[in-house]
C-alpha cells in the first residue's frame, strides 16, 4: 500500500460494519489506503479478521472485532473496543445487512425481526454509540447503506425493503439533529456485486419481477448486465468521509460503477382538489382512477 497522496483522512478512525466481504471490505480497504485506522466487523468467523489482515499486510492499520451489532449492548462493546485501541471514532460506515427470501404470507415474525434487527436496528445502534464520541469531539462522518428497493419494493423480501426505507428516514432525521455538531450523516444505495445476493438468485428474482409486471422488458434487459465490482463504490464513500464533504449531509445517493446519482426524495404532485366540503365516496370512485391515469404517479 503506497502512502496516501491525500492527507485529509490520515489517522482518522473508522468502523465499517459488514466489512468481512464484498462492498464493506472494499470500503474498509479504500479508507485504509488513505491512512484511516480501520476497525472491521462482521458475524461470520474469520471474515472481518481476513479483511483486517489484508489491510495490515498492505501497510495499513486495522483491527477486527467480530460481534452481532443488532444487539445494542454488543454494538456498544464494538465502539468501546475501537476507542480503547485507537482513542476515538471518527467515521462509521453502516454496511451490515441480512436478507430472508420470503413472501409476506410466508415470513414469520422471527424472520422479520432478524432482517429488521440486522439491517435497520443495527444502524441505529451504531449511530447511537458513535454519537457519544463524535459529539464530544465535534467531528464525525456517518454513512448508511440503503437500497433502491426502499422505493420499488422487493419481491420476496418485504422486511428488507422496510429496513432500507427506514434507513432513509433515520439518515435524514439524524442529519438534522447533528447539523450543528460538525457531524454529517448520509446514505447511499450501491449497485455492485455482492456475496449476499449470488448472481443466480439475482437473475431468478429479476425474472420473477418481470413475470409479475413489476419491471419493464427494457429494465429487465438493462439489469442483465454484470454488476460492477465492489471497489467501484468505495471512492465516493471515502470522499463523503473527507473534510471537504463537511457541507454534505442528509443526502441519499446512488453509486454504481462510474455513475453517481442523488435522490430528490418523495415529491407531492397534485392529484385532486376540492375548494369546499369533503369528498364523497361516489366522487372519489369516479375521479381518482382518471386522475391517476392522467398524472405522473404510477
Amino acid at each position: 500500500m503506497l502512502l496516501p497522496v491525500y492527507q485529509g483522512l490520515k489517522d482518522r478512525v473508522a468502523i465499517v460494519t459488514g466489512s468481512g466481504r464484498g462492498i464493506g471490505a472494499a470500503i474498509a480497504m479504500a479508507l485504509a489506503e488513505q491512512g484511516v485506522r480501520v476497525v472491521t466487523n462482521g458475524t461470520t468467523p474469520g471474515k472481518a479478521e481476513a479483511t483486517a489482515e489484508k489491510i495490515k499486510a498492505a501497510g495499513g492499520t486495522a483491527m477486527a472485532y467480530r460481534c452481532d451489532i443488532s444487539q445494542f449492548e454488543t454494538a456498544g462493546k464494538l465502539f468501546r473496543a475501537a476507542v480503547d485501541a485507537f482513542g476515538r471514532v471518527d467515521i462509521v460506515v453502516n454496511n451490515a445487512a441480512r436478507m430472508q427470501y420470503r413472501t409476506p404470507w410466508e415470513m414469520s415474525e422471527s424472520d422479520f425481526d432478524e432482517v429488521i434487527g440486522s439491517s435497520l436496528k443495527s444502524v441505529f445502534n451504531c449511530i447511537r454509540h458513535a454519537l457519544d464520541s463524535m459529539r464530544a469531539q465535534r467531528w464525525g462522518r456517518i454513512i448508511n447503506t440503503t437500497s433502491y428497493m426502499a422505493w420499488r419494493g422487493m419481491m420476496d423480501n418485504c422486511a428488507y425493503s422496510a429496513a432500507k426505507a427506514g434507513i432513509i428516514g433515520l439518515t435524514m432525521a439524524v442529519a438534522r439533529e447533528v447539523a450543528n455538531d460538525g457531524i454529517t450523516c448520509n446514505a447511499y444505495s450501491p449497485g455492485a456485486r455482492t456475496e449476499m445476493v449470488p448472481e443466480d438468485v439475482r437473475q431468478a428474482h429479476l425474472s420473477k419481477q418481470l413475470s409479475a409486471g413489476l419491471i419493464s422488458e427494457e429494465h429487465y434487459r438493462f439489469r442483465q448486465k454484470p454488476l460492477p465490482e465492489p471497489d467501484m463504490v468505495a471512492p465516493f464513500i471515502t470522499y463523503l468521509c473527507t473534510p471537504e464533504a463537511a457541507a454534505i449531509s442528509g443526502k441519499i445517493f446512488r453509486v454504481t460503477g462510474g455513475h453517481i446519482g442523488i435522490y430528490s426524495g418523495l415529491e407531492e404532485k397534485p392529484l385532486l382538489s376540492k375548494a369546499e366540503g369533503k369528498w364523497s365516496l361516489k366522487e372519489l370512485i369516479e375521479q381518482v382512477p382518471k386522475a391517476l391515469s392522467e398524472s405522473a404517479v404510477k
